[in-house]
């Protein structure tokens, strides 16, 4: 009697976690239209926000959707709005004292989206942001020039030059780094987290000194193992 009152539960509970899991799977979906671009950042910006292995088990049990977008994405930051569920279509809070419940992704596409340009641009800004979030952590202010040069050995203050942020641009002169704020801009310790623009011109920036020809993978192992029993800023060491 026991034995079957046991395999009766196990078999609610096993219904309870499909019916759970299928709910947002089904019936979550995005309110608005993505482009390729759009998509590909809304799944940086989780990764990036969604970081601890409980939350990112909780959402793949569940669905994330975009519910508003904000600007036109080209010459204005394109702000997403996302929403995340766990089973039940339960609301997953982006931080872990669990006081937000919805996404603000800015994507402020600069890279040349006619050809490859865009799309390396794309996948070396996701795998500095990867590298950063395995090896270090979420940042608390977000990806910054500080956060990178202290994660990637091979990265010199000169790579920034012209790099843009959230709040302004950094500047390299006299041998030295600076973080030049916008005018009349309202002072945010986000201020220095590079945007997709400034993603695009750190990657130009580390190309051409590195090498026109390389790859992605290439300048990315360069910068990542560069500095390792060589010089500050030595990459692809022979």
């Amino acid at each position: 009697m026991n034995m079957i009152l046991y395999k009766t539960i196990g078999y609610i509970v096993l219904a309870l976690i499909i019916i759970g899991i299928a709910i947002p799977k089904l019936t979550v979906w995005d309110t608005v239209q993505l482009t390729d671009e759009e998509k590909s950042c809304v799944q940086t910006s989780i990764k990036q926000q969604l970081d601890h292995p409980l939350q990112r088990l909780a959402l793949a049990l569940g669905k994330s959707t975009v519910v508003g977008k904000q600007g036109d994405g080209i010459i204005k930051p394109n702000t997403l709005i996302i929403k995340s569920y766990t089973i039940f279509r339960i609301p997953l809070p982006t931080t872990r004292t669990f006081n937000q419940l919805v996404q603000h992704s800015i994507c402020d596409w600069g890279f040349e989206k006619t050809d490859s340009v865009f799309w390396d641009g794309v996948e070396f800004a996701e795998k500095l942001q990867a590298f950063v979030l395995k090896n270090i952590g979420q940042p608390i202010d977000g990806f910054s020039s500080t956060v990178y040069l202290s994660a990637f050995p091979g990265l010199l203050d000169i790579d920034f030059n012209n790099v843009e942020t959230l709040g302004g641009r950094y500047e390299y002169s006299n041998g030295k780094l600076n973080f030049v704020r916008k005018e009349s801009n309202r002072i945010s310790t986000a201020d220095e987290m590079l945007v997709e623009k400034g993603y695009e011109t750190l990657f130009n920036n580390i190309r051409d000194r590195l090498g026109r020809g390389l790859s992605v993978e290439e300048i990315i192992k360069g910068i990542t193992t560069g500095g390792i029993g060589y010089v500050k800023g030595t990459v692809l060491p022979k």
